[in-house]
């Protein structure tokens, strides 16, 4: 364990993303707390808020004290103006392009780990479809055919289009 640290980290929610957050925090010897811990805390992570849980997170950084740092991802509207109000510097990691570039990674496999689960065969040699040529859909694509899946990108944007097509050419 690291030397003890005197910042402390209010870590809200409970999926499993938090939770090992939390323990990376307390295994580098910072003092994590959960939601009540709001007001004592120097850093509080977020959840990705969701409609129903935005009421809950406005709560818990009204009971933050000013000049606390937020961390979250997508944060909607009434957070934002929760943080705002209650004096919390409020940073969104969803619009760091590289956080929105690794994060295609684990959901193209979460994808990938959804269809084989639910198929009666093999990828291998099977006809796909992905729509879009984004990040996602890019890397999507990329492991469908690593696996021998024959896939065609649909995608309305021109440039996505050429970048399909070039990337599909270069494949070969």
């Amino acid at each position: 364990m690291a030397a003890a640290c005197n910042l402390t980290f209010c870590v809200v929610g409970r999926d499993a993303r938090q939770l090992a957050a939390a323990r990376a925090l307390q295994n580098s010897g910072y003092t994590v707390l959960g939601a009540e811990g709001a007001g004592q805390a120097d850093y509080i992570l977020l959840p990705m808020p969701m409609d129903a849980e935005a009421a809950d997170l406005a709560r818990i950084l009204r009971a933050a004290r000013p000049g606390t740092l937020a961390l979250g991802g997508r944060i909607s509207e009434p957070v934002r103006k929760a943080a705002q109000a209650a004096g919390v510097e409020l940073v969104d990691y969803f619009l760091r392009p590289e956080l929105a570039c690794l994060n295609a990674v684990p959901t193209a496999e979460g994808c990938l780990a959804l269809l084989m689960q639910l198929r009666q065969r093999t990828i291998w040699e099977s006809e796909f479809l992905v729509l879009g040529y984004g990040r996602i859909g890019r890397a999507v694509a990329r492991r469908l055919q690593a696996l021998g899946g024959q896939v065609t990108i649909a995608a309305r944007a021109p440039e996505q289009r050429a970048a399909a097509r070039c990337r599909h050419w270069a494949g070969r």
